[in-house]
């Protein structure tokens, strides 16, 4: 929605959008609604996610990042949605240096 376009302009890490950006998407799509500016301090749980939407969403990151998780190491690292795009970002990178 206007709402994550809105959101991803308005951050200073523009090296990194593309991969906030289709997370965001893909949380809106799944949740059916438009997400506040604050998205990314909000936990899965705060924005609907329960256990089997959380491992649908990852599984749908997993495909469209091209990364594979440890699924404990994901929640062990990430508490907030902005975290876990953190993750994302270095695993991404992390992959890159292989």
């Amino acid at each position: 929605g206007q709402f994550i376009v809105d959101y991803i302009e308005s951050r200073q890490d523009k090296g990194n959008e593309s991969t906030e950006k289709r997370i965001l998407t893909l949380i809106s799509n799944m949740t059916k609604q438009n997400l506040a500016v604050n998205i990314t301090e909000c936990t899965f749980s705060d924005i609907g996610f329960d256990s089997l939407s959380i491992v649908d969403f990852l599984c749908a990151v997993e495909q469209q990042e091209g990364i594979l998780f440890d699924y404990n190491s994901v929640y062990a690292k990430s508490n907030t949605i902005g975290e876990f795009i953190d993750v994302v970002r270095a695993m991404k990178a992390k992959r890159r240096e292989e």
